[in-house]
């Protein structure tokens, strides 16, 4: 059968039209999605923790590693520069009191003095190692609001403290004198490393009395750690 000129545009036309339509019709392929990630959160400023010998901010869960030399007393970093600046070793003097005890513990109050050139920031934990008569670090103190010997009371939080020069922060650190295990005796630690908050230079200090159970409490404003 033979189609006229007209006919065969006509066709074409409806033809090209079709392929359009199902062209259109045809769904574009998705690609992946990417999805955000979401800001970590801060453990709780009472947990308890084991403390590495690096201080850490009242919200730090600890962790691994860490810790100045021994027998260090200052590093090479700056410090007290400014409001905001976190205390260094550099520029702090670092005391502790005689120990005392009550109910089977021992404690000690570790006194951290702005010596440097302005006010600097003090929060959180310092990090307390306890050591053998050789100097080994032979226990880690566990981070806890407060214990026997004190500490900041339950319902309340660690607070900044914000040195200036001449002002002081303190921390309770504080041990059982006997194995809590089994109650049975123990031999004191020979000294403990400590680190101020937020640090990774440490400082030497005598210890007596205690020997199991570490713990430290996070810093004060003032001398007696105590919240």
């Amino acid at each position: 059968m033979t189609l006229s000129r007209g006919r065969v545009s006509i066709i074409a036309l409806a033809v090209t039209a079709i392929v359009g339509l199902t062209a259109c019709s045809t769904p574009a392929a998705s690609g992946p999605r990417a999805d955000g990630g979401g800001n970590g959160t801060l453990g709780s400023g009472g947990a308890t923790t084991s403390a590495p010998a690096n201080g850490g901010d009242a919200g730090s869960n600890g962790g691994s590693g860490g810790g100045g030399t021994g027998g260090s007393t200052g590093g090479t970093g700056g410090g007290g520069g400014g409001a905001n600046a976190n205390c260094t070793l550099d520029h702090l003097k670092v005391t502790g009191t005689p120990s005392t005890g009550a109910g089977g513990h021992s404690s000690k109050v570790l006194v951290f003095t702005n010596t440097g050139p302005g006010v600097c920031r003090l929060f959180g934990y310092p990090g307390v190692a306890a050591l053998d008569a050789g100097g080994n670090q032979i226990a880690q103190a566990t981070r806890t609001l407060n214990g026997y010997m004190g500490g900041i009371p339950s319902g309340k939080t660690a607070e900044a403290a914000f040195l200036s020069v001449g002002e002081s922060a303190a921390a309770v650190v504080e041990a059982l004198n006997f194995n809590a295990s089994d109650g049975s005796a123990c031999t004191a630690y020979a000294g403990i490393l400590v680190t101020p908050p937020n640090e990774t230079h440490s400082i030497k200090l005598g210890w007596d009395g205690g020997c199991s159970a570490l713990q430290i409490h996070p810093v004060v404003l003032g001398t007696t750690g105590q919240g």
